[in-house]
């Protein structure tokens, strides 16, 4: 992947993070699972850019706003 910002193809990996930890954490701390059925691999890598410095996740990954949305919704209706 190059890099979302510049394109450039150069980068430096500053962390390899396990995909079933990431799921293990977030299912911990806030009672869903963003990575449960979206096929990203095994690891999900932090990266640098060389060129312009940008850090940003590969594989790319979104899934932030109907999810968070979904669970907020969830916790307001089970409040009611």
């Amino acid at each position: 992947m190059t890099c979302p910002l510049c394109n450039e193809n150069l980068f430096l990996t500053l962390h390899k993070y396990e995909i079933a930890d990431l799921s293990s954490q977030w299912q911990r701390q806030f009672g869903f699972d963003p990575f449960h059925g979206v096929s990203l691999g095994k690891t999900m890598d932090k990266r640098a850019c060389i060129e312009c410095g940008l850090i940003y996740f590969y594989p790319e990954f979104y899934g932030g706003r109907w999810i968070l949305f979904e669970v907020v919704a969830k916790r307001l209706v089970l409040r009611e």
